[in-house]
């Protein structure tokens, strides 16, 4: 069953300062996790992907209430950092 995903306000804000690229794999997340719920009450996804010479990590924290089907972010969090490449 689909639950209906939201944001806390909080949540919302620090998805807001993120580059749009970025807020659609959010968006893109918190449909994977409504249309297939974690099964405990608060979960972590963390996501990474090499983009160049960066590693990007993009966090999303949510509640998850199955008496009313609802999946809500109360937290987003971004982070980046340098590829460390072999010395040659």
């Amino acid at each position: 069953m689909s639950y209906t995903p939201g944001f806390a306000p909080d949540a919302q804000s620090q998805w807001q300062l993120l580059e749009p690229r970025f807020q659609e794999i959010v968006l893109d997340e918190l449909d994977r996790l409504a249309l297939s719920p974690p099964s405990e009450s608060e979960h972590v996804s963390d996501l990474s992907f090499e983009e160049g010479t960066k590693r990007h990590y993009i966090f999303l924290h949510v509640l998850v209430v199955s008496e009313r089907n609802r999946i809500t972010v109360v937290g987003v969090g971004y982070f980046v950092r340098p590829i460390e490449l072999p010395e040659r």
